[in-house]
Parts: C-alpha cells; structure tokens; sequence
C-alpha cells in the first residue's frame, strides 16, 4: 500500500516540465537578440541613408553655378602708359552685373569671402589670383568694387537682386591690355559655396573710352 510520503517522494522527482521551460528562455532569448540586431540595422540603415542624402545635395550645391552674369560687360580705357608707351588706349577695367542662379539659396558676396582669378592667356600666360576688395597688390588687378543695383544693400544676394561688379585693372602692369593686339582676358569669381562663375571676352584691336564685350 502506496503512503501518503511515496506520492510527496515521486512528485518532488517529477522534472518533466524542465525542458518545456528550457525551450522558453532560449526562444526568448532568440526574439530579444533578433530584436535588438533588427534595431541595429534599421539605426544604421536611417543613418547611412541621410548621410548619402546630405552628401548627394553637398555635391550638387557645389556643382551647380551660384551667380549668373546678368546683361551686357562694358570696359573703360585710358590713356598713357609705361610699359607700352604713352601713345596707347589701354583696358582700365570692366563691370559686369550678376543674380542668384535659380534655385540657390542667398549668397554672401561681402568682398573679403570671394576670390578672383585674372587669367590673360594670350599674353605670357600670366594669372593673378586675389581675395576680393581693395588694395590686389601684386597683379594686374587692383581692386574690385561690388554695388547694389536692385535688392538690400546688405552683402547676401538673394534671389530677384542684382549687383554691379566693378574690377580695376593696372594700366602699369607688364600684361596689360592695350591697343594693336586682340587679346582674351578670363576673370574668374569664386564664390563661398557653389562653382566659379567664368568671364571670357576678347579685347578690340583698337579701343575706345567705352567698350561693350559681345
């Protein structure tokens, strides 16, 4: 006859419910593991895909031209000078007017944040590369001076404004352009952010106290 402490004694010995239990904590296990690498990679996914994004527009921002020659390019000329004689017109300068190229955000033009690069490729293949503003010592070009025409005087051109870029040139200077040579001159003005926007004309054999560049 079973007792009372034979059934306690076999109940106690029972474990069929360990592997069932077992099973449970490393399917748990499995789904906080799955969980957590699935977070992972939807993080870094997201993370990778802004990243692309952001450098897709960094790269087309810089592509794309920020400023667009707006009119005619008129020059001015004086007389007289030491290199060529005093006989001779030569090129003092030019003006050109600009606006912000559609689609690009406003743009700083303060002087001291553009550069400019003189290139006379007919002559002896000089450059002269300055920041912008007075006092371009050193090269051909001597000063750039930046009026408002329409919009805020303000530096940041913005989309609808239109500004007037005066460069100087040094009538002194051993590249200068004068009369009795149809040359090509290139300026080139880089702006903070964007590419450079390119000027190409080709000077008169004979100049005149005003020119208009076709």
């Amino acid at each position: 006859m079973k007792t009372i402490y034979t059934y306690v004694r076999k109940l106690y010995r029972d474990e069929s419910g360990i592997t069932g239990l077992e099973t449970a904590i490393i399917l748990i296990a499995f789904i906080v593991v799955a969980a957590v690498f699935a977070f992972t990679i939807m993080t870094t996914g997201l993370f990778s895909t802004e990243k692309a994004k952001t450098t897709a527009q960094a790269g087309i921002s810089e592509a794309s031209i920020g400023l667009a020659l707006k009119g005619q390019i008129t020059g001015r000329c004086c007389r007289g000078s030491a290199v060529v004689g005093a006989g001779a017109n030569h090129l003092s300068g030019f003006t050109f007017k600009v606006a912000l190229a559609g689609g690009n955000e406003p743009m700083d033009i303060t002087p001291s944040s553009l550069a400019f690069r003189f290139a006379h490729p007919d002559g002896d293949g000089h450059v002269h590369a300055a920041a912008g503003g007075d006092n371009m010592t050193g090269g051909i070009m001597e000063a750039v001076t930046i009026t408002t025409i329409t919009g805020t005087d303000d530096n940041i051109l913005e989309s609808g404004e239109v500004v007037e870029f005066d460069i100087r040139l040094s009538v002194a200077h051993a590249i200068g352009l004068h009369d009795g040579e149809e040359r090509t001159f290139r300026l080139e003005v880089i702006p903070p952010t964007g590419a450079s926007l390119i000027i190409e004309r080709k000077t008169p054999i004979l100049m005149s106290e005003f020119i208009v560049f076709e």
